[in-house]
């Protein structure tokens, strides 16, 4: 039977997991506690978690709230990203931190998207993907471009019709004076 201690982390780690079903999966192994505290900054900041998990705890947890692929990524040193607008402002995050620190900087294992287990290159293309912020406002672009686009031909009509008009009428004018003198 487990003990005390034991049933207490799980309960809390499943916790953490419920939370952070769209999470970033890293190894963490030979990072120095003080670039650690660092990436927490960083991450409290754009409203993001670091969370360090017992391995073993954590891939009984992610099987009982049924995620996919958790012995592969649970194994070593864990500690699970989460939180922020999405997973993909997560993996920004850290592919930023790890840029800045290179050789020093904490390793991907993959991710939890929705439970499903993503890779490590499927995080780095999550991380170049634009905000949400950003797709709505080019979503709304492509929408809006064509009403523009009419918009403007409207407008050009309501000006070049006077125009028309009165080009006519000049024309006509001067083709009935041409009439009189002859």
């Amino acid at each position: 039977m487990p003990n005390v201690l034991n049933q207490r982390m799980l309960k809390e780690i499943k916790g953490q997991l419920e939370k952070a079903s769209d999470c970033v999966v890293i190894d963490f192994t030979a990072v120095s506690v003080a670039d650690v505290s660092e990436m927490r900054a960083r991450m409290r900041k754009g409203d993001m978690r670091m969370k360090v998990m017992k391995t073993s705890l954590a891939r009984l947890a992610a099987k009982e709230l049924g995620f996919e692929g958790a012995d592969e990524l649970f194994k070593g040193t864990t500690a699970i990203l989460y939180g922020g607008e999405s997973i993909g402002s997560v993996a920004k995050a850290f592919e930023d931190f790890a840029k800045e620190k290179k050789d020093k900087a904490p390793k991907v294992r993959g991710a939890f998207l929705e439970k499903r287990k993503l890779e490590g290159a499927a995080v780095a293309a999550l991380a170049k993907m634009p905000s949400r912020q950003q797709l709505l406002s080019e979503i709304l672009g492509v929408i809006t471009a064509p009403l523009s686009n009419v918009a403007g031909l409207l407008n050009t009509l309501m000006t070049d019709i006077p125009q028309l008009t009165q080009a006519l009428h000049d024309k006509g004018g001067a083709a009935g004076g041409e009439a009189a003198a002859s």
